[in-house]
Formats: structure tokens, C-alpha cells, sequence
């Protein structure tokens, strides 16, 4: 019975809060696909925190609103540097399909391969402090993946080639 308590608190009562990261590199193009999925409804909740006005992305008459607002969180909670260079990302779009929220990026074309590739992902950390990023990286050789939290909020990788 205290098993079934247990069980019950940690995975029904108690929330669990987690982004999931895809970034892959597209040898053809030289450039990182980005997808960044996470709950709806913490998005929303936390862009109610900063704008101070109701927000609902899955609505398409305020999809450009929320494209920008969505690019602009991102772009400061989200980053990959090549040995200590910053990667511009490129906002391609983002859908909200029933609870599930995933936003879409590239990067412009990675002229050379680097030594080191470092991620950091603080999205939605500013909202639950125990949030977690889960990353999954795939580049040339390399297929791993890594959670990052509020003490972890960064992945420095080496690179071999």
C-alpha cells in the first residue's frame, strides 16, 4: 500500500516540469536543425507573467504576435556556441498541437567544424525551478543526449575529428 501511495504522489500528484531538444546537424547544408518542444500552457502562463496580457498560441489570428514573442524568449534562453562563438539562430516557426508546444529554428551555415560545441537551455527555468531541459545532439559522429537543469544549464561537448 505504501508503494502504491508513493507511486501515486510522484507521477500523478507531482508535476514534472521538461522541455525536449532536438538539434541536429545537416552535413548537406552546414546547418543545425532546432526543435524545441515543451507544455503549452507553461508557455503561455509565463508569457502572461511577462506581456501582462492573455495568451493562447494555438489561436492563428495572433500567430504573428506570437511568433515574435516566441523567437525573442528563445533567442535569450537558448544558445549554441562554437568554441565560445555565438550561433545566430534562425526562427523558421513554431504549432501547437493539443497540450504540446514545439518551436522550430536552423542556424546559418557552420563554415568549419569547431573543437568544442556548447548548448545552453534555460527555457523555462524563470517559470519552475525545477525545470528540466532534456537535449538530444546529433552532429556527424556524435549521438547523445543530456538533461540540463537550474545547476546544470550548459553542455560543453568536445568534438573529434
Amino acid at each position: 500500500m505504501l508503494f502504491l501511495g508513493t507511486w501515486l504522489y510522484l507521477f500523478l500528484l507531482h508535476p514534472h516540469f521538461q522541455s525536449v531538444t532536438e538539434i541536429y546537424y545537416a552535413e548537406g547544408d552546414k546547418v543545425f536543425e532546432i526543435s524545441i518542444t515543451m507544455t503549452t500552457h507553461d508557455l503561455e502562463k509565463l508569457m502572461v507573467i511577462k506581456t501582462s496580457q492573455p495568451v493562447f498560441l494555438g489561436k492563428s489570428e495572433d500567430s504573428i504576435r506570437n511568433s515574435e514573442w516566441l523567437f525573442d524568449y528563445v533567442e535569450k534562453n537558448f544558445h549554441i556556441n562554437m568554441d565560445n562563438i555565438h550561433v545566430d539562430l534562425v526562427y523558421v516557426g513554431f504549432e501547437a498541437v493539443k497540450d504540446e508546444l514545439t518551436i522550430y529554428f536552423q542556424t546559418e551555415e557552420i563554415d568549419h567544424i569547431t573543437d568544442y560545441i556548447t548548448i545552453e537551455n534555460t527555457v523555462l527555468m524563470d517559470y519552475h525551478d525545477d525545470q528540466q531541459n532534456i537535449v538530444h545532439l546529433q552532429f556527424l559522429d556524435i549521438k547523445e543526449s543530456k538533461k540540463l537543469t537550474r545547476k546544470t544549464k550548459n553542455w560543453k561537448r568536445r568534438i573529434e575529428n
